[in-house]
């Protein structure tokens, strides 16, 4: 017997998910995702919603579009996979910049 408590299942309507980079042994579960949502995944790469160890939600880091199991709350993991993408994104513009010495000068005077 278990005497440690069940704190997932006390609170009603929280699902723990992960949010992670989409990897190649997950194709197959986005190809399924596609067909469920009736839909296409943009131009990679991707990230992926999983909840209760099964992938629910992927957006697309190229494009934004979103695939989502109509079978599943996925709401929830949506809006975290959004911002996430968001943040993924935003960081890569930043840090293809090119450098400027003259900024660089700047800030160190």
């Amino acid at each position: 017997m278990n005497d440690t408590p069940d704190l997932f299942g006390e609170l009603d309507g929280f699902e723990p998910t992960t949010i992670r980079p989409a990897t190649p042994s997950d194709s197959r579960a986005l190809d399924r995702l596609a067909e469920l949502d009736d839909t296409h995944l943009g131009e990679g790469p991707h990230l992926v919603g999983e909840a209760r160890g099964e992938i629910v939600a992927a957006i697309s880091l190229g494009d934004g579009s979103v695939l989502s199991d109509p079978f599943h709350h996925t709401l929830d993991v949506v809006a975290l996979l959004r911002p996430r993408a968001s943040q993924l994104t935003t960081a890569t513009r930043v840090a293809r910049r090119p450098w400027n010495p003259l900024a660089v000068r700047l800030l160190t005077t």
